[in-house]
């Protein structure tokens, strides 16, 4: 079932990441679910294709690679502004 939601470029968002995170940055959190859901979801389309010989299809892996450090950006700004704006630092808001 999870596939075929994955494959109308619908994945359910079960990692519950808006409950670690300030409410103001829900919005942020669906984002982010919703990306590490689809390179889960690339990543196994990536090994169907390519099986044991995905160490050759470089190109892939780059582009996969690129979208593993988008994302631990996005992860990084999100953690950063919600807890400034929980311990409330100067200019927090801005952050958010």
């Amino acid at each position: 079932m999870q596939r075929s939601r994955q494959a109308r470029d619908d994945p359910k968002l079960t990692l519950n990441l808006k409950s670690y995170i300030h409410p103001a940055l829900e919005d942020c959190a669906k984002l982010l679910e919703y990306c590490v859901l689809r390179l889960q979801y690339g990543i196994e389309i990536s090994l169907q294709i390519h099986g044991k010989n995905i160490v050759e299809a470089q190109f892939d892996l780059k582009r996969i690679a690129d979208s593993i450090i988008d994302i631990y950006a996005m992860t990084c700004a999100i953690s950063r502004a919600s807890r400034s704006h929980c311990i409330g630092l100067r200019n927090s808001d801005l952050e958010v």
